[in-house]
């Protein structure tokens, strides 16, 4: 998706794992009656990436208090072990890092700071080196200070309590072929992960593990020829796209314009209804639904209502609605309407590790192997925070 509709860092931070606070901090009593409402609104399943389990879910903290709050700490704990020290802990600027507050257009001094009837939100990225290590509950307890209140009274607050899903990401294949395929803007800090948005009366994130898919030429050289002032110049521009799974379809959108990569503004309006621009969702069982955005129009291979199988074309790769750029939006859902519902974690089959795309090679669009990196195979994974990879 078009990167001018989020405000937000594309470095992958990770979960900042911290020492504990210390015995005083553990001794510290919840205080029952403090009113601030604890929320994990979409539950998360553990996945693996780079060879860790994740787990990937928001916090939302609600005040009910007539005057400030500030916030200090967070930390997450094992449900299901009350004396044991924290999974993880957050104060001062990787508490920052973390919290976004909704409403307020991003332009706070502070985050932290809560004023009466406001929200809010914590993004937790949590990794762990084995499935025997993920809990089956968590819960949170958040310390709070008063603003002009004694000097170091701290409240404190527990819950937010969430079993960790058991059913497991779903399974797919690759939504393309071939190598050279970047996955983009999908780690802890993207706008992808941080795009909190409310369609039809519901705050949700159907973008929480979207990626943008760009391409290398087989040369390796750059994602473009020329000089990126025309679509067909971009490698990954005409790719076909193909079904993660036999799916069946239940949404296309065509004959929206494309956009000219040489211009700043798009080729219409961007609303709700044209955000995705050419696209298609598949319905892929079990209350999943897999979106592929930013198609070109006319050429689509599906209608609505058509049963298809894994690997069948779907379209081919373009660059309309809110993209600059052509690639490949992709995400899986809860929902068949594109950009609503939450959005949920899957692993591919199979991929190869070619390299890791920096952030220069990014601006630059140029990007070569470097010829120590050894290739590695993963299996039962996704592929995050830039990696390029080669599908089967």
């Amino acid at each position: 998706m078009r990167r001018t509709l989020r405000a937000t860092s594309l470095l992958f931070l990770g979960a900042i794992f911290l020492p504990f606070a210390g015995a005083g901090a553990a001794r510290q009593q919840p205080t029952p009656m403090f009113p601030v409402a604890l929320e994990v609104p979409s539950a998360p399943t553990a996945f693996k990436a780079n060879g860790k389990l994740n787990l990937v879910y928001e916090l939302h903290a609600t005040s009910f208090r007539a005057g400030d709050l500030l916030l200090t700490r967070v930390e997450v704990l094992n449900d299901d072990e009350a004396a044991a020290a924290p999974l993880a802990s957050y104060a001062e600027a990787d508490l920052k890092n973390l919290l976004a507050r909704p409403g307020t257009g991003g332009q706070l001094s502070d985050p932290r700071l809560i004023a009466a009837g406001m929200r809010a939100v914590v993004y937790l990225w949590l990794t762990f080196d084995n499935a025997a290590a993920v809990p089956a509950r968590l819960r949170h307890r958040l310390y709070f200070k008063i603003p002009n209140a004694a000097a170091g009274e701290e409240k404190v607050v527990d819950g937010g309590g969430v079993a960790v899903r058991r059913d497991g990401p779903v399974r797919i294949g690759p939504p393309v072929r071939g190598a050279g395929w970047v996955a983009r803007f999908n780690g802890s800090t993207s706008f992808h992960r941080r795009g909190l948005l409310v369609v039809n009366g519901q705050a949700a994130i159907s973008q929480r593990f979207a990626t943008d898919w760009g391409k290398f030429g087989d040369d390796w050289n750059a994602l473009r020829t020329g000089d990126g002032s025309k679509n067909t110049d971009f490698y990954c521009y005409g790719e076909p796209l193909i079904a993660v799974a036999d799916a069946k379809v239940v949404e296309v959108r065509d004959r929206i314009p494309e956009n000219d990569p040489s211009k700043s503004t798009t080729a219409v309006p961007i609303s709700f209804d044209t955000v995705a621009g050419n696209h298609v969702v598949l319905d892929i069982g079990g209350g999943r639904y897999a979106l592929y955005a930013h198609m070109q129009p006319g050429k689509m291979r599906v209608r609505v209502g058509d049963r298809v199988k894994r690997g069948q074309v779907l379209g081919l790769l373009g660059n309309s609605g809110n993209a600059v750029g052509p690639h490949l939006h992709f995400q899986i859902a809860d929902s068949p309407v594109a950009l609503g519902g939450e959005g949920l974690p899957f692993v591919f089959d199979s991929f190869e590790v070619l390299g890791v795309e920096s952030p220069q090679a990014l601006k630059d669009g140029v990007w070569r192997p470097d010829p120590n990196f050894k290739v590695e195979r993963r299996r039962l994974e996704m592929p995050i925070d830039s990696v390029v990879v080669r599908f089967p």
